[in-house]
C-alpha cells in the first residue's frame, strides 16, 4: 500500500522540516517505511508526505498516529486544517 498524505502547515518550513524528518526516521526504524517529503511550489504552506510500499498497514497507521503527536506535527497545522491521507496500490 502506498499512502499520500498532504496538509497545509503554520510552521516556519524548517521548523516543519525538522520534525518530519525526525518522524521519518523512527518510522524508518520502527516500520521498515521510507518515506518522502514534498512542498507545492506555488503554496509554500502545502506538504505532501509519502509512504510506499507499507506491508502492515495496522502497524504503520498506529505508529504514525503516536508519532504524529510525539513529534508536534499535529500542533504544526495551519488553522482549521487536517492531515488528508490516500492509499494508492501499485499495479
Amino acid at each position: 500500500m502506498n499512502y499520500y498524505i498532504y496538509y497545509r502547515s503554520a510552521l516556519p518550513a524548517l521548523q516543519l522540516v525538522e520534525r518530519v524528518r525526525a518522524m521519518h526516521k523512527e518510522l524508518q526504524t520502527r516500520c521498515d517505511v521510507s518515506a518522502r517529503f514534498f512542498q507545492q511550489a506555488a503554496d509554500p504552506t502545502l506538504w505532501m508526505e509519502v509512504y510506499e510500499d507499507v506491508q502492515d498497514e495496522s502497524s504503520f497507521e498506529a505508529e504514525l498516529t503516536r508519532l504524529l503527536s510525539k513529534h508536534g506535527i499535529d500542533q504544526a497545522l495551519a488553522p482549521n486544517e487536517t492531515r488528508h491521507i490516500e492509499k494508492f496500490i501499485a499495479r
